[in-house]
């Protein structure tokens, strides 16, 4: 009889198994950095966003500034888009405050790209932010305005972007790559 209430406690968990309470694995991204540009010019952010391991539902904000020759400008972002693979992420944000009136600077989409080459960040991690008046952000000049674009743009992406000058940044793979 104790062999048979064995067994069905055994059939009945694996035809209700049991739910557990393990949460998705998350891609995360986060921290301040300041990059030259020019001799004369920075960009600066900070960044705290998070998605599933797909790269869907994401959330978060990307600060930033940009001083080019000593025109203080700054904005906020939404980030609608974040793809994760190993130390590198790249984010696309809708703009949701600028103190930004000149056209040149009035963003509507922000992309930012983190590579987190570990510590110490300044000398190491390469960061930047690039924006878009227009509908979508433009990089190595294809057109970025979805997450698809964002995945296509990742997968032939290359480093031409400026180390950290200042700022520690942190890249977390939610699929251990």
């Amino acid at each position: 009889m104790r062999r048979l209430g064995c067994l069905m406690g055994a059939l009945c968990l694996s035809i209700f198994p049991v739910a557990t309470s393990a949460s998705p694995p998350m891609d995360r991204v986060s921290g301040t950095f300041q990059s030259t540009i020019f001799s004369n010019s920075y960009t600066q952010a900070t960044i705290d966003a998070s998605s599933k391991a797909n790269g869907k539902k994401a959330s978060g904000t990307i600060e930033y500034g940009f001083t080019p020759a000593g025109d203080d400008t700054f904005g906020t972002a939404s980030v609608d888009c974040l793809v994760v693979r190993g130390n590198t992420a790249l984010m696309l944000g809708t703009v949701t405050e600028t103190d930004w009136t000149r056209s040149m600077y009035a963003w509507n989409h922000v992309l930012a790209v983190v590579v987190d080459n570990g510590s110490p960040g300044p000398g190491n991690d390469i960061a930047w932010v690039i924006g878009s008046a227009g509908s979508s952000v433009s990089l190595y000049g294809a057109a970025i305005d979805t997450c698809d674009d964002l995945v296509r743009v990742y997968d032939s992406l290359t480093y031409s972007f400026p180390v950290i000058a200042s700022g520690s940044l942190s890249v977390k793979d939610g699929r251990g790559r």
